[in-house]
């Protein structure tokens, strides 16, 4: 707000002043010289409109006429400058993509599993290899967290988890099926792993059902063409060996 009724030092200060002539009594008690310019006249005229300078201290001088003042810029803090200093930016909350995310579960789900006696054998093979399949492929993706959520729901006997693990395995269907219907060739490595994936999903979620036979057979079947055209690799085997390890 403008300011008419200071002395120049008051101003530069910041501190009161009774505005007296020819000088304050607040410059009068700390022994400084007290002046009025006409810019302080002006109702224009504010705190901030000096130069952008501020007093930082006052000593007399030696021969006891006059003082001495020193003066420092004014340090105006941008507000996006306040908003980083008021707010600064935690380590803990760096960006994690969801690949990640999903791998990290998948390892997870993995320490759960009695890989020497467990029915779903194939896990100490294809499985492991599964985070490094992650990221790669939108099928596989759908599938690996529909895998990871009938394995949380299996775990916890939730109907919470399980109604996860169904929107999950619903998802992945989709992503599946819309991946067969573009391929006009063969199935790739990723979807062979995908329908693994789901298959074991599907026991996970619920045996009695026996919805994990038909992601069997289709895979069985895929398999099998893969082997009459020449194309069986090491993937395969071991797919093989899994599903037959059921």
């Amino acid at each position: 707000m403008p300011r008419r009724d200071k002395c120049d030092i008051c101003r530069l200060r910041k501190v009161k002043c009774d505005a007296a002539r020819p000088a304050c009594q607040t410059c009068i008690r700390g022994g400084r010289p007290c002046s009025y310019s006409p810019s302080s006249e002006s109702p224009e005229q504010d705190d901030a409109s000096l130069s952008g300078l501020q007093l930082t201290s006052t000593r007399r001088a030696s021969s006891g006429e006059g003082a001495f003042h020193v003066l420092t810029l004014r340090r105006t803090v941008l507000p996006c400058r306040a908003l980083t200093i008021a707010h600064p930016p935690s380590p803990s909350r760096s960006l994690v993509s969801k690949a990640d995310c999903l791998a990290s579960r998948w390892t997870y789900m993995l320490e759960f599993e009695n890989h020497d006696e467990s029915a779903m054998a194939g896990f100490t093979e294809t499985f492991h290899t599964m985070p490094a399949w992650i990221g790669k492929d939108v099928v596989l993706d759908a599938a690996a967290k529909y895998t990871v959520d009938c394995h949380r729901a299996f775990m916890k006997q939730d109907e919470n988890a399980l109604n996860l693990a169904k929107k999950s395995g619903a998802e992945a269907m989709r992503a599946l099926r819309f991946a067969l219907a573009q391929s006009s060739t063969d199935a790739t490595d990723e979807m062979l792993v995908s329908m693994y994936a789901m298959t074991m999903s599907e026991y996970m979620g619920g045996i009695d059902s026996y919805n994990y036979k038909l992601h069997e057979l289709a895979l069985c079947q895929i398999l099998k063409q893969r082997w009459t055209s020449g194309r069986w690799g090491l993937l395969e085997q071991r797919l093989s060996r899994s599903i037959h390890s059921e």
